[in-house]
């Protein structure tokens, strides 16, 4: 498995009642297929695996392979507040045909860095599917130090790390110390064009669910050394990045944004925000700046 490139991080489509939108899985898979992504992610935070049951996060899985027809990898999230919680949907993953697991760190307890060592150690131990541990401090509180992520990267079964921080300075310090053993990932949309020309291996974007084909284009022009086309790309997705990773309305914002192209989406479960009429006129007034020129 090589984990590179541009990697889409979807959004979970709702049915008008409620429901898991399967056919609505298998049309966000192909969108971001066409627009030339390395690989698909489902049941991340912006898919809203928290408010998914384990037998949902199954149908949500399952349809996406189904609709990626090993054109390209489908990664599961399978993170959750315990270890066997963990292991449990990382299994059904890896039964799926799942290509890897990206693991978050357990939530809700403030935990030290030995307790995420140990937790992980477990997971590659049992999992039976290789790992991506992803450290997001602003949605989940506990954070992978440098140092931790440098241990992890000597584990067999571990097959990379993702950083959503939006500090630049955990990112390149972690670059650093591992880039050399493991892939590292940018997970966080609005450093993405920082993280790539740092040289983190690829990124995880939920910008890309919606608009693969801009994102992927970014990532070529700074792998081919285009600084001012980068700038330029970057430029006009300045402001849906903005809307998108909006720690409080960010859900809203991506499922307005792919109602806006046309996408299937619905609204995000309770007790999560819809997205307001202020909202949505923002979103497509953004998603029209960055299609300019796409």
């Amino acid at each position: 498995m090589a984990l590179h490139g541009v990697i889409a991080a979807l959004i979970t489509p709702y049915s008008g009642y409620g429901g898991i939108d399967t056919d609505g899985v298998g049309r966000l898979v192909e969108h971001a297929i066409a627009g030339g992504v390395q690989g698909v992610l489902v049941n991340s935070p912006v898919g809203e695996a928290p408010h998914l049951s384990r037998g949902e996060r199954i149908f949500v899985f399952e349809a996406a392979i189904e609709a990626a027809a090993g054109r390209v990898p489908v990664y599961a999230g399978t993170g959750a507040v315990g270890t066997e919680e963990t292991l449990a949907l990382t299994w059904d993953a890896g039964k799926a045909g799942v290509a890897a697991a990206f693991v978050a760190t357990p939530f809700y307890y403030p935990l030290p860095q030995a307790a995420l060592l140990d937790h992980y150690r477990y997971l590659a131990r049992r999992g039976r599917l290789p790992l991506i541990p992803v450290s997001d401090p602003a949605a989940i509180g506990n954070a992978l130090d440098p140092a931790t992520l440098a241990v992890l990267a000597t584990i067999e079964g571990i097959a990379g790390v993702a950083l959503a921080a939006g500090d630049p300075v955990p990112l390149t310090a972690t670059l650093a110390l591992i880039s050399d053993r493991v892939p590292v990932l940018a997970a966080h949309d609005a450093s993405l064009l920082l993280a790539l020309t740092a040289g983190a291996t690829g990124c995880v974007s939920r910008l890309a669910g919606l608009l693969p084909g801009a994102v992927v284009a970014l990532a070529r022009a700074v792998c081919e050394g285009d600084t001012a086309g980068a700038a330029t790309t970057w430029a006009r997705l300045r402001p849906l990045v903005g809307l998108l990773a909006d720690p409080a309305t960010g859900i809203a914002a991506c499922k307005a944004a792919a109602i806006a192209l046309g996408l299937p989406g619905g609204t995000p479960r309770s007790p999560l925000p819809g997205a307001t009429d202020e909202l949505r006129e923002a979103v497509a007034s953004a998603v029209a700046t960055a299609q300019v020129d796409a």
